[in-house]
Protein backbone atom coordinates (compact mmCIF):
# COMPACT_ATOMS: atom_id res chain seq x y z
CA UNK A 1 0.00 0.00 0.00
CA UNK A 2 1.46 3.37 -0.94
CA UNK A 3 1.83 6.30 1.29
CA UNK A 4 -1.11 8.08 -1.08
CA UNK A 5 -3.36 5.17 -0.39
CA UNK A 6 -2.23 5.48 3.62
CA UNK A 7 -3.63 8.77 3.62
CA UNK A 8 -7.13 7.73 1.72
CA UNK A 9 -7.67 4.95 4.22
CA UNK A 10 -7.06 7.01 7.40
CA UNK A 11 -9.10 9.61 5.90
CA UNK A 12 -12.38 7.38 5.74
CA UNK A 13 -14.32 5.88 8.48
CA UNK A 14 -14.76 2.72 8.54
CA UNK A 15 -18.45 1.61 7.66
CA UNK A 16 -20.54 1.31 11.25
CA UNK A 17 -21.29 -2.39 12.12
CA UNK A 18 -24.60 -4.05 11.84
CA UNK A 19 -27.52 -4.27 14.76
CA UNK A 20 -27.01 -6.55 16.78
CA UNK A 21 -30.12 -7.37 19.69
CA UNK A 22 -29.50 -6.71 23.34
CA UNK A 23 -30.89 -9.40 25.18
CA UNK A 24 -30.59 -8.92 29.24
CA UNK A 25 -31.90 -11.29 31.29
CA UNK A 26 -35.17 -10.92 32.83
CA UNK A 27 -35.68 -11.05 36.77
CA UNK A 28 -37.78 -13.53 38.61
CA UNK A 29 -39.08 -12.87 41.87
CA UNK A 30 -40.13 -14.56 44.90
CA UNK A 31 -41.16 -14.53 48.37
CA UNK A 32 -40.01 -16.43 51.39
CA UNK A 33 -43.37 -16.96 54.21
CA UNK A 34 -41.46 -14.54 56.44
CA UNK A 35 -41.61 -11.54 53.94
CA UNK A 36 -37.83 -11.26 52.30
CA UNK A 37 -38.42 -11.17 48.89
CA UNK A 38 -35.78 -12.83 46.23
CA UNK A 39 -34.88 -11.58 42.99
CA UNK A 40 -32.95 -13.90 40.89
CA UNK A 41 -30.73 -12.86 37.58
CA UNK A 42 -30.03 -16.19 35.72
CA UNK A 43 -27.27 -14.73 33.99
CA UNK A 44 -24.30 -17.73 32.88
CA UNK A 45 -22.05 -16.18 30.32
CA UNK A 46 -19.53 -15.91 32.81
CA UNK A 47 -19.13 -18.24 35.95
CA UNK A 48 -19.73 -15.48 38.84
CA UNK A 49 -22.22 -14.68 41.29
CA UNK A 50 -23.06 -11.76 43.04
CA UNK A 51 -25.25 -11.12 45.92
CA UNK A 52 -26.39 -8.32 47.53
CA UNK A 53 -29.35 -8.30 50.53
CA UNK A 54 -30.90 -4.60 50.80
CA UNK A 55 -32.63 -3.61 53.68
CA UNK A 56 -34.89 -0.52 53.16
CA UNK A 57 -33.44 1.87 56.26
CA UNK A 58 -30.41 3.09 56.43
CA UNK A 59 -29.02 6.64 58.37
CA UNK A 60 -31.44 8.36 58.40
CA UNK A 61 -33.10 6.08 61.04
CA UNK A 62 -30.52 7.00 63.08
CA UNK A 63 -32.22 8.30 66.77
CA UNK A 64 -31.21 11.92 67.02
CA UNK A 65 -28.58 11.25 69.87
CA UNK A 66 -26.67 8.48 68.03
CA UNK A 67 -25.76 10.08 64.74
CA UNK A 68 -23.80 7.26 62.71
CA UNK A 69 -24.88 4.51 64.52
CA UNK A 70 -26.24 2.99 61.62
CA UNK A 71 -22.72 3.31 59.70
CA UNK A 72 -20.87 1.70 63.17
CA UNK A 73 -23.38 -1.33 63.05
CA UNK A 74 -23.18 -2.54 59.25
CA UNK A 75 -19.06 -2.18 59.77
CA UNK A 76 -19.30 -4.14 62.47
CA UNK A 77 -21.63 -6.87 60.45
CA UNK A 78 -18.44 -8.91 59.77
CA UNK A 79 -16.41 -8.21 62.71
CA UNK A 80 -17.54 -11.34 64.38
CA UNK A 81 -20.89 -13.99 64.63
CA UNK A 82 -21.85 -16.69 66.78
CA UNK A 83 -19.74 -19.04 64.74
CA UNK A 84 -16.64 -17.21 63.52
CA UNK A 85 -14.42 -14.87 64.40
CA UNK A 86 -13.29 -11.71 62.50
CA UNK A 87 -10.25 -13.35 61.46
CA UNK A 88 -11.91 -16.59 60.71
CA UNK A 89 -14.21 -14.25 58.09
CA UNK A 90 -11.72 -12.87 56.85
CA UNK A 91 -9.36 -15.72 56.46
CA UNK A 92 -12.49 -17.82 54.85
CA UNK A 93 -13.25 -15.21 52.15
CA UNK A 94 -9.98 -15.31 50.86
CA UNK A 95 -9.51 -18.61 50.68
CA UNK A 96 -12.43 -18.53 48.34
CA UNK A 97 -11.57 -15.52 46.48
CA UNK A 98 -14.15 -13.99 46.91
CA UNK A 99 -15.66 -10.54 48.90
CA UNK A 100 -17.98 -9.68 51.62
CA UNK A 101 -18.91 -6.25 52.78
CA UNK A 102 -21.53 -4.41 54.18
CA UNK A 103 -22.44 -0.55 54.56
CA UNK A 104 -25.58 2.39 54.45
CA UNK A 105 -26.45 5.10 52.77
CA UNK A 106 -29.39 7.52 53.80
CA UNK A 107 -32.34 5.43 53.10
CA UNK A 108 -31.18 2.00 52.59
CA UNK A 109 -28.18 -0.34 54.00
CA UNK A 110 -26.58 -3.48 52.47
CA UNK A 111 -25.00 -6.91 52.61
CA UNK A 112 -22.82 -7.44 49.46
CA UNK A 113 -20.77 -11.00 48.70
CA UNK A 114 -19.69 -11.86 45.49
CA UNK A 115 -17.74 -15.22 44.34
CA UNK A 116 -16.96 -17.59 41.55
CA UNK A 117 -20.20 -19.40 41.28
CA UNK A 118 -18.71 -23.04 42.15
CA UNK A 119 -18.13 -20.95 45.58
CA UNK A 120 -21.74 -19.76 45.51
CA UNK A 121 -23.51 -22.24 48.35
CA UNK A 122 -20.80 -21.48 50.97
CA UNK A 123 -20.51 -17.83 50.18
CA UNK A 124 -24.53 -17.10 50.67
CA UNK A 125 -23.51 -19.20 53.82
CA UNK A 126 -21.42 -16.31 55.04
CA UNK A 127 -23.74 -13.35 54.15
CA UNK A 128 -26.75 -15.23 56.10
CA UNK A 129 -24.27 -15.30 59.34
CA UNK A 130 -23.48 -12.12 59.10
CA UNK A 131 -26.83 -10.34 58.46
CA UNK A 132 -28.68 -13.12 61.13
CA UNK A 133 -26.17 -14.00 63.74
CA UNK A 134 -23.31 -10.20 64.59
CA UNK A 135 -22.11 -10.56 68.08
CA UNK A 136 -20.66 -7.24 67.96
CA UNK A 137 -17.93 -7.85 69.91
CA UNK A 138 -16.87 -4.87 72.61
CA UNK A 139 -12.57 -5.58 71.13
CA UNK A 140 -14.27 -4.78 67.78
CA UNK A 141 -16.35 -1.92 68.85
CA UNK A 142 -13.43 -0.14 70.60
CA UNK A 143 -11.65 -0.41 67.60
CA UNK A 144 -14.67 1.01 65.27
CA UNK A 145 -14.76 3.82 67.75
CA UNK A 146 -11.01 4.66 67.87
CA UNK A 147 -11.22 4.84 63.79
CA UNK A 148 -14.33 6.80 63.79
CA UNK A 149 -13.04 9.13 66.20
CA UNK A 150 -10.17 9.66 63.79
CA UNK A 151 -11.73 9.66 60.43
CA UNK A 152 -14.60 12.57 62.12
CA UNK A 153 -10.96 14.25 62.66
CA UNK A 154 -9.63 14.19 59.41
CA UNK A 155 -13.36 14.93 57.43
CA UNK A 156 -13.71 18.50 59.75
CA UNK A 157 -9.84 18.92 58.40
CA UNK A 158 -11.33 19.33 54.96
CA UNK A 159 -13.58 22.36 53.85
CA UNK A 160 -15.67 20.72 51.04
CA UNK A 161 -16.58 18.60 54.25
CA UNK A 162 -17.76 21.80 56.11
CA UNK A 163 -19.13 22.96 53.39
CA UNK A 164 -21.62 20.14 52.47
CA UNK A 165 -22.11 19.96 56.49
CA UNK A 166 -23.47 24.10 56.47
CA UNK A 167 -25.61 23.47 53.19
CA UNK A 168 -27.32 20.13 53.96
CA UNK A 169 -28.15 22.00 57.04
CA UNK A 170 -29.92 24.71 56.02
CA UNK A 171 -31.43 22.84 53.07
CA UNK A 172 -33.21 20.40 54.90
CA UNK A 173 -33.44 21.38 58.25
CA UNK A 174 -34.66 19.07 61.29
CA UNK A 175 -34.79 16.60 58.70
CA UNK A 176 -32.56 13.47 59.20
CA UNK A 177 -30.75 14.14 55.29
CA UNK A 178 -29.67 17.53 57.58
CA UNK A 179 -27.23 15.12 59.76
CA UNK A 180 -24.09 13.90 57.38
CA UNK A 181 -21.51 12.70 59.66
CA UNK A 182 -21.81 11.60 63.66
CA UNK A 183 -20.17 13.72 66.60
CA UNK A 184 -17.61 13.22 68.85
CA UNK A 185 -20.30 12.71 71.34
CA UNK A 186 -22.26 10.31 69.52
CA UNK A 187 -19.00 8.45 69.00
CA UNK A 188 -18.23 7.83 72.79
CA UNK A 189 -21.78 7.16 73.83
CA UNK A 190 -22.05 4.16 71.70
CA UNK A 191 -22.03 0.55 72.99
CA UNK A 192 -22.72 -2.69 72.54
CA UNK A 193 -26.22 -2.90 73.78
CA UNK A 194 -27.17 -0.01 71.34
CA UNK A 195 -26.25 -1.22 68.38
CA UNK A 196 -27.98 -5.22 69.35
CA UNK A 197 -31.00 -3.29 69.46
CA UNK A 198 -30.99 -1.23 66.18
CA UNK A 199 -29.70 -4.36 64.66
CA UNK A 200 -32.64 -6.05 65.83
CA UNK A 201 -35.13 -3.51 65.19
CA UNK A 202 -33.71 -2.15 61.50
CA UNK A 203 -32.64 -5.67 59.74
CA UNK A 204 -35.58 -7.38 59.62
CA UNK A 205 -37.12 -9.96 56.57
CA UNK A 206 -39.91 -8.37 56.05
CA UNK A 207 -38.27 -5.22 55.03
CA UNK A 208 -35.76 -6.78 53.07
CA UNK A 209 -34.84 -7.43 49.48
CA UNK A 210 -32.13 -10.67 48.48
CA UNK A 211 -30.77 -9.73 44.90
CA UNK A 212 -28.81 -12.99 43.39
CA UNK A 213 -27.24 -12.13 39.90
CA UNK A 214 -25.11 -14.37 37.75
CA UNK A 215 -24.53 -17.85 37.11
CA UNK A 216 -26.77 -19.73 39.57
CA UNK A 217 -30.17 -21.76 39.45
CA UNK A 218 -33.06 -19.81 40.16
CA UNK A 219 -35.17 -22.97 41.69
CA UNK A 220 -31.40 -23.98 43.58
CA UNK A 221 -31.18 -20.14 44.70
CA UNK A 222 -35.17 -20.30 46.16
CA UNK A 223 -34.36 -24.01 48.14
CA UNK A 224 -31.12 -22.32 49.82
CA UNK A 225 -32.39 -18.97 50.75
CA UNK A 226 -35.22 -20.83 52.41
CA UNK A 227 -32.75 -23.29 54.25
CA UNK A 228 -30.86 -20.21 55.14
CA UNK A 229 -33.37 -17.15 55.69
CA UNK A 230 -36.48 -19.28 56.51
CA UNK A 231 -36.38 -19.12 60.12
CA UNK A 232 -35.18 -15.04 60.11
CA UNK A 233 -38.37 -14.03 62.06
CA UNK A 234 -40.43 -11.01 60.61
CA UNK A 235 -40.19 -7.77 62.89
CA UNK A 236 -42.51 -4.28 63.06
CA UNK A 237 -41.89 -2.21 59.98
CA UNK A 238 -42.32 1.58 61.60
CA UNK A 239 -43.68 4.12 59.16
CA UNK A 240 -40.95 6.96 59.10
CA UNK A 241 -42.52 10.11 60.65
CA UNK A 242 -39.85 13.57 59.52
CA UNK A 243 -40.52 17.49 59.73
CA UNK A 244 -40.98 18.92 56.50
CA UNK A 245 -38.28 20.82 55.26
CA UNK A 246 -36.90 24.28 56.03
CA UNK A 247 -39.11 27.22 54.29
CA UNK A 248 -37.87 28.88 51.55
CA UNK A 249 -37.72 33.14 50.85
CA UNK A 250 -39.37 34.22 48.73
CA UNK A 251 -38.01 35.17 45.45
CA UNK A 252 -37.65 38.96 44.80
CA UNK A 253 -40.32 40.35 42.72
CA UNK A 254 -39.60 41.27 39.46
CA UNK A 255 -39.46 44.85 37.64
CA UNK A 256 -42.09 46.09 35.87
CA UNK A 257 -42.90 44.61 32.37
CA UNK A 258 -43.86 46.89 29.58
CA UNK A 259 -46.76 45.31 29.86
CA UNK A 260 -47.27 46.52 33.55
CA UNK A 261 -45.26 49.94 33.96
CA UNK A 262 -47.58 52.85 33.69
CA UNK A 263 -47.44 54.93 30.61
CA UNK A 264 -45.22 57.91 30.05
CA UNK A 265 -47.05 60.79 29.44
CA UNK A 266 -46.79 62.33 26.21
CA UNK A 267 -46.48 66.38 25.65
CA UNK A 268 -49.68 67.24 23.47
CA UNK A 269 -50.68 70.21 21.26
CA UNK A 270 -51.93 71.80 24.62
CA UNK A 271 -49.26 71.78 26.37
CA UNK A 272 -46.26 73.91 26.19
CA UNK A 273 -43.05 73.53 23.61
CA UNK A 274 -40.19 72.80 25.58
CA UNK A 275 -37.55 75.31 24.18
CA UNK A 276 -35.15 73.69 21.77
CA UNK A 277 -31.64 72.94 22.12
CA UNK A 278 -28.53 71.13 21.38
CA UNK A 279 -29.58 67.20 21.35
CA UNK A 280 -27.58 65.30 23.66
CA UNK A 281 -26.58 61.49 23.25
CA UNK A 282 -30.00 59.62 24.82
CA UNK A 283 -31.18 56.21 24.82
CA UNK A 284 -34.67 55.90 23.00
CA UNK A 285 -37.71 54.16 25.32
CA UNK A 286 -38.83 53.06 21.77
CA UNK A 287 -37.42 49.37 20.90
CA UNK A 288 -37.59 50.05 17.46
CA UNK A 289 -35.60 53.18 17.62
CA UNK A 290 -32.69 51.26 20.13
CA UNK A 291 -29.49 51.27 18.07
CA UNK A 292 -28.35 47.95 18.31
CA UNK A 293 -25.17 48.56 19.40
CA UNK A 294 -26.71 50.57 22.70
CA UNK A 295 -26.00 49.01 25.83
CA UNK A 296 -29.28 47.36 27.96
CA UNK A 297 -29.87 49.25 31.11
CA UNK A 298 -28.38 47.20 33.52
CA UNK A 299 -30.67 45.60 36.88
CA UNK A 300 -30.43 47.16 40.03
CA UNK A 301 -29.67 44.69 42.52
CA UNK A 302 -31.80 43.73 45.62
Amino acid sequence: MSATDTEEFRRRPPAPLGERALNLPLPEESSLANGLRVVVVEHPRLPLVSFRLAVRAGDASDPADLPGLTDVMTDMLVEGTETHTSRQIAEEVARHGASVSAGASSDYLTVAASSLSGYADRVLELLADVTLRPVFPESELALAKANAQQNLIAQRAQPSFLASEAVSRVIFGQHPYAVVASTPESIEALSRDALVRHHCALIVPNNAVLFVVGDVSRDHVLARAEELFGGWRPGEVAEAVWQSSPPRPHAPSARPTSSTAPARRRPTSSSPTPRSRAPTPTTSTCSSCTPSSAATPRRASS
